[in-house]
């Protein structure tokens, strides 16, 4: 089947966040949004035609989770990960960020510490502060082009208190992923302080050619007793407003402490478009998503082929998974131009400001090239004549 990622969408008016929420985040509702991560290209037909056949049936009563749901998982999991689920390993929750947040309450304490990597995922430090934990700030290195984990300095910051990581892998926004040698590391470094991992692996389907996602349960059977991965089909299948993830916890005892938290919060039900998106999914969406990654692929070369020829930006380390580019605009703000300015004023373009990723974002700015290579070039083009016209 052709599937035609060329095809500009008219988004507008649909209650989007990343078209229609423009003029209340950026005060400008004629930006042109390369922010949110989602995709400005339809879901798999098949997504489409399992949620209206679902509809016709107009009882839209409680919904259990059965075997057709844990069957299409599970397949995914072990066709493309090699990676066997078993069916009481899969809980679900409406997103990972909910799942995140479920975990902070279920493994540590108000005063215990958790780790996050910045720049990295905005929610990863709301989620801590907001349940009165205390964050332990272990940045990521930047050398020679690309973003690695500092170990060293994890052995200097961690303390009694240490109690969790919050890991993202594939990395949003700096786009790695994450070697066999340096998951295992961490893993090593973590088993032996004790400390409980929660992997978000939200963006493992989206890696790009000579990089493969591992997930971290399958590094090394002992990683399983402090591991919690969370994944879902929302980034892989453009279906995030469907709400549908699967957080997968071998360790009995880990689990049970995860539902207990979800019992004691109601988040425990099934939605039935969420259900039968998933399954949809998983079960037919792979032929959709090999020329999805295709066309990615064939944006991000259009996109460093176009970045490589501005003044004054870089891209900051080619993307290895993920559909996110990490822009640095740092060269611009030493020359003393304000980069605030030139993408939102000039450019006109809605890109993420790095610093909502952390102080070490700051001077740079995420752009999604997950669109039609029209909106892609477009951006460019305007970006492009912004900074030809900055001094």
């Amino acid at each position: 089947m052709h599937y035609d990622f060329d095809r500009v969408p008219s988004r507008k008016g649909t209650d989007s966040v990343k078209w229609d929420a423009l003029g209340d985040v950026f005060g400008d509702k004629e930006l042109l949004p390369l922010w949110v991560a989602d995709m400005d290209f339809p879901a798999p037909p098949e997504i489409t035609e399992n949620l209206i056949k679902r509809a016709r049936h107009p009882l839209y009563g409680y919904t259990c989770k059965t075997s057709r749901y844990y069957d299409a998982v599970q397949s995914w999991f072990s066709r493309r990960f090699d990676w066997a689920v078993e069916k009481e390993d899969i809980l679900t929750t409406p997103g990972i960020v909910t799942a995140l947040a479920l975990a902070v309450e279920a493994y540590t304490s108000p005063g215990d510490e958790i780790i996050i990597q910045p720049p990295v995922y905005p929610p990863f430090f709301s989620i801590v502060k907001e349940a009165g934990r205390e964050l332990l700030l272990n940045p990521l290195i930047f050398k020679d082009g690309t973003y690695g984990m500092d170990l060293e300095g994890l052995e200097k910051i961690i303390s009694e208190k240490t109690k969790m990581l919050l890991f993202c892998s594939p990395h949003n926004p700096v786009g790695r992923v994450w070697s066999e040698a340096e998951l295992s590391a961490l893993g090593d470094f973590c088993g032996k302080h004790g400390i409980i991992i929660i992997s978000d692996e939200i963006h493992c389907d989206i890696v790009f050619p000579e990089h493969s996602h591992l997930p971290l349960h399958r590094v090394s059977p002992a990683f399983s007793s402090f591991t919690v991965t969370c994944t879902a089909p929302s980034k892989t299948f453009n279906i995030p407003g469907l709400y549908s993830s699967n957080i997968i916890i071998t360790d009995q005892n880990l689990r049970n402490r995860f539902q207990k938290v979800q019992e004691r919060f109601h988040i425990s039900s099934t939605n039935i478009f969420a259900a039968e998106g998933t399954i949809a999914a998983y079960n037919y969406g792979e032929p959709w998503l090999e020329a999805l990654l295709s066309y990615l692929q064939e944006n991000l070369s259009l996109l460093k082929e176009r970045i490589s020829a501005m003044p004054g930006v870089t891209l900051a380390a080619l993307p290895e998974g993920t559909y996110l580019a990490w822009i640095d605009f740092r060269p611009l703000i030493r020359r003393g131009n304000d980069c605030h300015r030139i993408v939102y004023q000039q450019a006109k373009l809605g890109l993420n400001d790095g610093a909502q990723f952390g102080r070490e974002g700051e001077g740079f700015m995420r752009l999604n090239f997950a669109c039609p290579k029209a909106l892609l070039n477009r951006a460019l083009d305007q970006l492009e004549k912004a900074l030809k016209e900055t001094r």
